[in-house]
């Protein structure tokens, strides 16, 4: 077994090899445990005091590793592929982003308290993202105490709810806006006809798309949705972007400015998609900011690779850094909120085949960009 002492949260040691051994045997030599295990419907784990499986069910052991002996020893978060598990050499439980995870909060709550503990957790997952439902109960095994671990995936039950709840949201929102002109046209007047019905068609548009948002990001989850590439001019892009904020409540006395573009050559990307990558980052940037504040929506290859930046004043906190895109995560609480850079990430890399990633310092503020897949082509930039 490993030692490792550096973390930035859980401890990182493990068990001695001797201690180990001894205590995988004292819970894989009793029957009845095992039979218990096996009837548990979702995944059960035993872990010791440093977080190390020592054994599990049938059922984590199938789904999850064709071998018992592939798992014994490591921890959840590294047998679930958590993408956080192996940035640090203590491994899961010991990056900076272990400090918001239901998992190692659950077990270390569990130890400190000596009863039940039950969490929920939004885990990045290689193969994806994963919403468990957890239960840590204390166990003890002659000198031993273990922690039973018992977690369900919840994933479809989250998605349905989150993609239902911003749906909604959204949607009630702008039928809002399409009833109170429609009741200024019919009984209030003294507003210009031309404006009122242009209002009204772009109210009628924002509910289109909304709708098909939804099928987007429905048909995305379930691997259903495909690009459709064409060639696309980055001012123009930029320029439809900021047509579409002229109107949006969320802009209302804050600035959305366009870093000078340089004149070049189109990129080739599924248009609709990239703009709605784009409109929740300037959406996204437009909530974080005070009236008066700007965002900056810039364009610019760098060695050949189209990047699309968006920009703000002000920097997060850690605890919201770690978890922006989790699907079910948001900064703000109530309805229709996590599922803006979520879809970031689900449409940009994906279905987009680009990078989306973040900065945010209280030096450069907060960064959010789009790094599109490089011209095929291979001509200079």
């Amino acid at each position: 077994m490993q030692f490792e002492s550096v973390t930035e949260f859980a401890p990182a040691a493990r068990a001695n090899r001797r201690t180990f051994e001894a205590q995988v045997t004292s819970v894989t030599g009793n029957p009845l445990l095992k039979a218990l295990l096996d009837a548990f419907d979702g995944y059960v784990v035993i872990v010791n005091a440093h977080r190390q499986i020592l054994t599990a069910n049938r059922r984590f052991i199938e789904e999850l590793s064709d071998r018992t002996d592939e798992i014994l020893g490591f921890r959840p978060g590294e047998v679930l592929e958590c993408v956080h598990a192996a940035e640090a050499r203590g491994g899961c439980g010991t990056t900076r982003y272990c400090s918001t995870c239901g998992v190692v909060g659950a077990i270390l709550a569990c130890q400190d308290s000596l009863e039940p503990v039950t969490r929920e957790c939004r885990l990045t997952a290689r193969r994806g993202s994963l919403d468990l439902r957890l239960r840590a109960t204390p166990y003890s095994v002659g000198p031993h105490a273990l922690t039973v671990l018992s977690f369900t995936d919840i994933s479809a039950e989250k998605r349905r709810d989150v993609l239902e709840r911003a749906f909604f949201h959204d949607l009630q929102n702008t039928i809002g806006g399409l009833q109170a002109w429609s009741e200024i046209v019919l009984h209030v007047g003294g507003v210009d006809p031309k404006e009122a019905m242009e209002r009204i068609a772009a109210l009628t548009k924002r509910l289109a798309d909304e709708v098909e948002t939804q099928r987007m990001l429905s048909a995305a989850e379930r691997g259903d949705l495909t690009p459709s590439p064409v060639e696309v001019h980055p001012e123009e892009v930029v320029a439809s972007i900021r047509d579409l904020f002229g109107g949006y409540a969320v802009a209302a006395d804050r600035h959305l400015v366009v870093a000078e573009l340089v004149e070049g050559r189109p990129i080739r990307t599924d248009r609709t998609l990239l703009l709605r990558v784009l409109t929740n980052m300037v959406k996204n940037a437009f909530e974080a900011i005070e009236p008066g504040e700007s965002v900056t929506l810039a364009f610019r290859r760098r060695d050949g690779v189209p990047v699309f930046t968006v920009a703000n004043p002000g920097a997060m906190e850690q605890e919201t850094a770690n978890q922006v895109f989790q699907r079910s995560f948001s900064t703000k609480g109530g309805p229709g909120r996590g599922i803006g850079t979520y879809s970031m990430k689900l449409f940009g890399e994906q279905i987009l085949g680009g990078e989306v990633s973040f900065v945010s310092t209280p030096e450069q503020g907060t960064i959010f960009q789009i790094a599109l897949p490089p011209d095929p082509s291979g001509a200079p930039p």
